[in-house]
């Protein structure tokens, strides 16, 4: 039981929320996908890594941006115009807790993604089996 409430512990202690959210007042139905690409997004359970998939026009770049909330770019990244496909993994442990950005552009669409990252406090496992 010890250790079972011990990976519970250690499960909580390092887990923390990822989402991925459309910009506020967004109402298309296919908003991880413009007229020449398509995103999608995921978090690797049990980690603060962050996976973006790419699908895109060939002949068209694309520019990856993660920013915090101030603006400051964390990361730029230019997806070449020859290449079909993209997938790009980004270890996120090293920052604060906070709101950051995510955009996606290929110079005339955009799309913009919100990711919050927000420690979880520890919870004591106060369960109890009673025989009788």
């Amino acid at each position: 039981m010890k250790t079972f409430a011990q990976i519970i512990a250690i499960a909580t202690l390092t887990t923390s929320s990822i989402f991925a959210n459309p910009i506020a007042g967004e109402t298309n139905v296919n908003a991880n996908k413009t007229n020449n690409f398509a995103i999608g997004m995921y978090q690797s359970v049990g980690t603060l890594d962050m996976h973006l998939t790419l699908d895109k026009v060939v002949g068209k770049a694309v520019t990856v941006t993660i920013k915090d909330k101030d603006g400051k770019v964390i990361h730029n990244e230019r997806i070449a115009k020859s290449a079909r496909s993209y997938h790009g993994k980004f270890d996120l442990q090293a920052l604060n807790d906070g709101t950051y950005s995510v955009e996606i552009t290929d110079g005339t669409e955009k799309i913009t993604r919100t990711i919050n990252i927000n420690s979880a406090k520890p919870q004591e496992v106060t369960r109890t089996i009673v025989v009788e």
